[in-house]
């Protein structure tokens, strides 16, 4: 249908009890609609219209109930001018992001934390009715009663297989579109795509978003959506994961989804076998790091130090004087101890065997870790627990040539030699080059990221 085919629904009754009385717009082969109750003229309804053979929701609307969703008020079908429509009648909306944006620009970072923390707590619900959005993008997510919520369900689609060429099509039109919509594949993991290209299109705006140069994002946010996009759905960043990762603040209590893992073979933990033992060092990174006093660390941590400029983030949190008072505030000895500080809980936590303690040392996502490119809280504390109970004694554990790679006010990148003598279980020595790349986490140095090389094993 074309738009003027559309028009001809005003004055048309819909479910018996709705007025359609304005076309608001038409995309492809749906349109938006005001209308008002039939029983309480003055009240105001939207109505979403689209063809009995189109790509529609579940019927399942009626039952949904969540603050971050949009009111579904009624569900159904209907014959209007000789051909049969479905349609969904939902509350009024105060305005949609998209509005928003073109309206004012840019988001401040503390309003994109709050709306990720709205979207994914809707997402989360609708993950776990076994459903998928399939439609996230500023346009299809509004703001209602100073609520941000997703607002149409359109192309709502339970997870499973469909055929490729209806999941085709959003690859030309949309640029939250996935790339696994060309296979016809629907799962959660199409939504966390959609929503870190949204991420983008509100910190940087419209004309940053289209740039072909677009800046960085501000910290965490530019992990974020990178772990948001990638290309295989199974590798993208568990909605639990992206809310603890960016400290959005959550409004509902339920337990979050879980997607689904990957089977063992499709998994990046490195494999057991021949290589165990070498497999096994990036999981003893966690319980190895000596025990120099916090003086010897700060010691360490003042000599052969290259310092670089702090990086010009785009953040949108501050204005720009904020931002270059902040800068120019940056105390590379200050933040070096509060970095030999990090070091030094991080060692005393694996002495004590304090995993908690320990895992507070980390940022809510790290990557890479070792040899996976990322890995969350969830597994990061199942690998603690498990290298911790086969460890019997730790003879030695020591970090020297402790430098800097590079040093600004939110990130550094932090070099150090590590030896180790354990016994246990898989009982090993050697030595090994760490890299940690660390970074402010809601004001507080956390490790984001950490790599080994040039291991020396020692043999007995």
């Amino acid at each position: 249908m074309v738009a003027f085919a559309w028009e001809r629904l005003n004055g048309s009754i819909i479910g018996q009890k709705y007025t359609l009385d304005r076309l608001i717009s038409v995309s492809e082969d749906r349109a938006w609609l005001e209308a008002t109750r039939r029983d309480a003229p003055g009240e105001r309804v939207s109505i979403t219209c689209f063809p009995e053979e189109g790509f529609g929701p579940s019927t399942a609307l009626d039952d949904f109930e969540h603050p971050h969703l949009r009111t579904v008020l009624q569900t159904g079908r209907e014959a209007i001018h000789g051909r049969e429509v479905r349609y969904i009648a939902m509350e009024p909306v105060d305005e949609l992001l998209s509005d928003r944006l073109a309206a004012h620009g840019a988001l401040s970072t503390s309003d994109v934390r709050q709306l990720a923390g709205q979207v994914i707590a809707a997402l989360e619900y609708l993950h776990r009715k076994n459903l998928v959005y399939c439609n996230l993008n500023p346009s299809t997510i509004a703001n209602a009663g100073e609520k941000w919520k997703l607002a149409d369900f359109a192309q709502l689609r339970p997870v499973g297989q469909t055929h490729p060429k209806r999941t085709r099509r959003f690859l030309a039109i949309s640029p939250h579109a996935p790339p696994d919509a060309y296979t016809g594949s629907i799962t959660p993991a199409w939504d966390i795509y959609s929503l870190g290209v949204t991420l983008r299109w509100c910190l940087l705006g419209d004309e940053g978003a289209r740039a072909a140069r677009a800046p960085r994002l501000p910290e965490p946010f530019d992990l974020v959506v990178r772990l948001c996009l990638e290309p295989n759905p199974q590798n993208r960043i568990p909605l639990e994961e992206l809310a603890l990762m960016l400290g959005a603040p959550r409004t509902v209590t339920q337990k979050p989804v879980q997607i689904t893992a990957p089977p063992p073979a499709a998994r990046r933990w490195p494999q057991a076998g021949a290589l165990a033992t070498i497999a096994l060092f990036p999981a003893l990174l966690f319980v190895f790091h000596g025990h120099p006093p916090s003086a010897a660390v700060t010691a360490l941590l003042r000599t052969s130090v290259v310092e670089t400029p702090a990086p010009q983030y785009a953040d949108h949190a501050a204005a720009p004087e904020v931002i270059a008072v902040r800068e120019a505030a940056f105390d590379p000895e200050s933040t070096k101890e509060q970095i030999a500080a990090l070091l030094d809980r991080w060692i005393s936590t694996l002495r004590e065997g304090d995993v908690e303690g320990h895992l507070d040392c980390y940022a809510p996502v790290v990557a890479p870790f070792g040899g996976v490119e990322r890995v969350g809280r969830p597994s990061m504390m199942d690998e603690k627990r498990r290298v911790f109970a086969g460890i019997e004694k730790v003879r030695r554990a020591q970090i020297d040539r402790i430098r800097f790679e590079s040093v600004a006010t939110d990130e550094a990148i932090v070099l150090l030699e590590k030896e180790w003598d354990i016994a246990g279980s898989n009982p090993s020595a050697g030595v090994e080059d760490v890299r940690l790349t660390l970074r402010r986490v809601d004001g507080a140095w956390k490790i984001a990221g950490e790599e080994e090389s040039n291991i020396r094993l020692i043999l007995r």
